[in-house]
């Protein structure tokens, strides 16, 4: 439901960005939790927090990715990209959360919220890039600079990114 919910919202008002930020901090705050020395069902609250973050996050940020490539296979290879980069955290998580740290699993909770944490914080850069884009993009456009079809992409004057 929330994520259902997430990306309705992040599709109408096209704020991939706001979306990634407002729900990065509810995993951060359940790990933080995990780590913590609480009742069970404060843990498992935690685990409802934890999984707003991950599934908003992880559609918000194809999305946002997908929404600011230009041409097609600039897109394909980006999301690929983006997907077998993603596809790694499978590998690392049966090396970080083992058996023998049961039930605590504190290597795994902490490394999770430190990777969530640093994504929270690309982010911004990321934003911070695109901004700066966009602003080249508007003297470009000023100055009456155009790209012919075939040059055509996401550096291109008139390609908007989504924010």
């Amino acid at each position: 439901m929330v994520y259902g919910v997430g990306a309705v919202l992040s599709d109408k008002y096209k704020a991939r960005f706001l979306s990634l930020i407002i729900s990065a901090p509810f995993g951060i705050a359940g790990y933080a939790i995990l780590l913590g020395h609480v009742s069970a069902s404060v843990r498992y609250f935690a685990t409802y927090l934890i999984s707003t973050a991950c599934f908003l996050c992880t559609g918000t940020n194809i999305a946002w990715l997908s929404g600011n490539c230009a041409p097609d296979g600039k897109r394909a290879a980006s999301v690929g990209i983006l997907l077998t980069l993603t596809n790694i955290g499978g590998v690392v998580a049966g090396q970080i959360y083992q058996t023998k740290s049961a039930p605590a699993f504190t290597l795994g909770h902490s490394w999770s919220l430190g990777c969530l944490a640093f994504a929270w914080s690309g982010w911004w850069v990321v934003r911070s890039i695109y901004k700066r884009r966009e602003a080249a993009k508007d003297k470009a456009l000023a100055e009456g600079w155009t790209v012919s079809p075939e040059e055509w992409s996401d550096r291109a004057p008139d390609f908007r990114y989504q924010f």
